[in-house]
């Protein structure tokens, strides 16, 4: 049997030309060079994007910092540069190193700005010393009045259930008509040695506050066993923390609306009563407290000199109380003072130094003086102080390799 063969292919491997590489080489070159500029961009951008988050993060956290620190212990625990009340703080590396890296620094700045002139020129208490170690404080707030008012309301009541000759009389004839003491006592004791190795007087300040009616006028309100309401609270005691008691504050709120009339027209609605027979030296601030009330009824307030304050001392001095009269105790109030918002130069309480036995020496005008003249150098009378109180706050966080221009910048707002 015939069979027809079939052709043979010959294989062509005389390989590439020189053209046809070069063509290749060409073309490679062509798709690969902006694809390798892709991955060096990409690789350059990641790296930025990495910085950026960094220092931003660094940003938020000095910045966080600077929220929970007053502007004076930043300025001591950093360095710090000041012009017309504009703060700059200088980070370093190191100091930002307890972020995570060491090639960032940054700079804060504090600036009151005029957004908040307004604000940072309005004259507050200066109550920034307060410590709950070294001072006693009690702040005689309207709602506890408020309270005590409508306890004895319900006293009323009470007194109504027994005897039906009893007027009826609500919480708001009690806040006219009750008498209200704050008597504070300043015990000192034996010396102590501080964790500093200092010697330091052992004190206990006992304050007491005492809502009082006389059941003797003519509107009989309330059962003899429930004429007075008192709370005693232990202000400070270093007996155990051995911490030297350095100022009493009473943040006061007047009554304004206590008349008192039952007690007669001079009676005092407000009695503060200072106690320190042993002679504890210390400061004592009698605040008073801006309520909305203050524009109504102020005026009427300081006119009829509706408190007084009765400080009490073991020594016994001789002739008149003068500024160079020993004192153991350096009272500051705003309670005696003239009133911008109204002009009126009465004093809004009596003020009056007792020595132990009883006799006073200074009340009135003469008083008033006295304190001017023996109130803290240093410190404006009423206690209070105008500050910058806001901040615009600037942070900048730059990385090492370029000192000009910041990777962050975050602003915000700092209140002391």
């Amino acid at each position: 049997m015939y069979k027809r063969s079939l052709p043979i292919k010959k294989l062509n491997n005389r390989g590439m030309s020189l053209v046809e590489l070069l063509v290749a080489v060409v073309i490679l070159a062509i798709i690969m060079v902006p694809l390798l500029h892709s991955f060096v961009s990409s690789s350059k951008l990641n790296g930025k994007s990495q910085r950026v988050l960094k220092a931003t993060m660094i940003a938020e956290n000095v910045m966080e910092e600077f929220d929970d620190v007053s502007v004076e212990d930043l300025a001591k625990k950093y360095s710090v540069t000041g012009n017309s009340g504009i703060y700059t703080f200088d980070f370093s590396s190191d100091q930002l190193s307890e972020y995570g890296t060491d090639e960032y620094q940054a700079i804060v700045t504090l600036n009151p700005g005029d957004s908040y002139e307004a604000y940072n020129q309005v004259s507050l208490s200066d109550v920034s010393a307060i410590t709950s170690e070294h001072s006693a404080l009690y702040a005689v707030s309207p709602t506890y009045d408020e309270s005590v008012y409508t306890t004895f309301a319900e006293r009323n009541v009470s007194a109504r259930s027994t005897d039906s000759s009893y007027a009826t009389c609500d919480a708001a004839f009690f806040e006219t008509n009750l008498n209200r003491n704050i008597s504070v006592v300043i015990t000192k004791g034996s010396k102590a040695t501080d964790a500093d190795g200092n010697q330091i007087d052992l004190a206990k300040v006992v304050l007491t506050i005492e809502y009082a009616y006389n059941n003797n006028a003519t509107t009989k309100a309330l059962l003899t066993s429930d004429l007075k309401y008192t709370e005693t609270k232990v202000l400070f005691d270093n007996t155990t923390t051995k911490t030297a008691l350095e100022h009493i504050y009473i943040l006061y709120t007047p009554r304004y609306l206590a008349t008192n009339p039952l007690l007669g027209a001079s009676a005092k609605s407000d009695v503060i009563s200072i106690r320190n027979l042993n002679n504890l030296e210390v400061g004592v601030s009698v605040i008073r407290q801006e309520t909305d009330t203050d524009s109504t009824y102020l005026p009427n307030y300081l006119t009829h000199q509706r408190a007084q304050i009765t400080v009490y001392e073991n020594p016994v001095w001789t002739g008149s109380y003068t500024k160079d009269t020993p004192g153991a105790i350096q009272l500051r109030t705003n309670l005696l003072k003239t009133d911008a918002g109204t002009s009126i130069s009465t004093s809004g309480c009596e003020l009056i130094y007792s020595n132990s036995n009883g006799a006073k020496k200074a009340t009135g005008t003469v008083a008033e003086n006295i304190l001017s003249l023996k109130t803290a150098q240093g410190k404006n009378l009423d206690g209070s102080a105008t500050k910058d109180r806001i901040y615009e706050m600037t942070v900048k966080v730059y990385h090492n390799s370029d000192l000009t221009n910041p990777i962050a910048v975050l602003n915000g707002t700092k209140i002391e």
